[in-house]
């Protein structure tokens, strides 16, 4: 289980490390098991809750436990500041922005566990709140589920601002289904008269992540049990096989489009008619949310793109051509001034 949250963690400091931009440290997990009662004498001050509830490829629910200050620091520097604490309450400023960045932290820990188990995995967005773990509704979001539950501390580091912890609690049964999710369901005895098979024992030691330098990880299957392995036949008791060897043959991508008669060579002729969105880029900014929340009448936002410069045509995401733009009988239009090769465009996604 640590294994398993050591992992997925590291995906979601990769997420915070791109909302801060700072470098975001998360070490490796201590897993204890403990009841209400011992987490209620454990933590007495007030905590920010996020209650996520996994919604497909597992069923359950998960809190994670951040201290007052260190959401502080964060929301600073999501709405532009230096990461200052303040002496005012959290507002619903705060627990808007906090929760923002849970949705993009989660979600990475969502697609990190989506690999590690190869299956689909959601999550609901997260619900963020303000509660005091000795109190009645720590009980009602995982406690009434049962008297034990597992909790899972991490030590996390930004750069230059904090360095300080965060909890993560669940259930002991949605701990206990994680854990059947990577060893699964015990291999069946082998039959009395087979000869031993041999076996070798894998294990994994969890490291801390450095959102700032690697992205997450591929997660590691930690284990503990013998992991049998099928005897190799030798290559007399094999059948032998007649393999017919062929050069293979490859159509021409680099050719331009108007020279392929058929339409169908690359399985396009069924679509032909299929209308899509063309769209335009003028260009992009980005704004912190205290930017965002300034904005008024007769605010300008100044774009990427210079003056000038082409505009990009796109067609359902994927850019297809530059352009300028012009009027036409009081209409914005855009006059095509380059065409991107097929390779670039119609054929992107590995020749799909």
């Amino acid at each position: 289980l640590g294994e398993i949250c050591n992992s997925s963690m590291g995906a979601a400091a990769t997420a915070l490390y791109s909302i801060l931009g700072r470098k975001v440290v998360i070490t490796t997990p201590q897993v204890t098991v403990l009841t209400l009662q011992d987490l209620a004498s454990d933590h007495l001050r007030p905590y920010v809750v996020v209650d996520v509830e996994y919604t497909e490829g597992f069923l359950g629910r998960s809190l994670f436990i951040l201290q007052v200050e260190d959401v502080k620091i964060i929301t600073d520097i999501m709405m532009g500041g230096e990461g200052v604490v303040s002496e005012e309450d959290l507002s619903e400023l705060h627990l808007s922005a906090i929760g923002e960045a849970m949705n993009q932290m989660m979600g990475g820990m969502a697609t990190s566990m989506a690999d590690m188990f190869n299956r689909v995995v959601n999550i609901s967005p997260p619900h963020t709140m303000i509660i005091e773990l000795d109190g009645q509704e720590i009980h009602e979001l995982i406690g009434h589920e049962s008297p034990e539950l597992i909790r899972i501390s991490f030590s996390m580091e930004i750069e230059g601002l904090m360095h300080s912890s965060i909890m993560q609690l669940m259930p002991l049964r949605f701990g206990k289904q994680l854990v059947s999710g990577v060893i699964g369901d015990p291999e069946p005895a082998a039959p009395a008269s087979s000869s031993p098979m041999p076996f070798q024992v894998v294990t994994a030691e969890p490291v801390a992540h450095d959102a700032s330098t690697t992205p997450a990880s591929s997660p590691v299957k930690q284990s503990s049990d013998p992991v049998w392995q099928p005897p190799v036949h030798s290559s007399e008791t094999m059948p032998s096989a007649q393999v017919d060897a062929r050069p293979v043959q490859l159509p021409n991508f680099d050719a331009p489009v108007s020279s392929r008669s058929d339409p169908g060579e690359f399985g396009l002729g069924l679509i032909m008619d299929v209308a899509l969105k063309v769209s335009v880029e003028l260009g992009q900014c980005k704004k912190t949310i205290r930017e965002i929340l300034d904005l008024n009448t007769g605010s300008i936002l100044t774009l990427d793109k210079p003056a000038g410069e082409p505009v990009d045509i796109v067609v359902h995401g994927k850019p297809v051509a530059k352009g300028e733009v012009i009027v036409i009988d009081d209409n914005y239009g855009i006059r095509i001034t380059e065409i991107l090769t097929p390779p670039q465009h119609v054929l992107s996604g590995n020749g799909r």
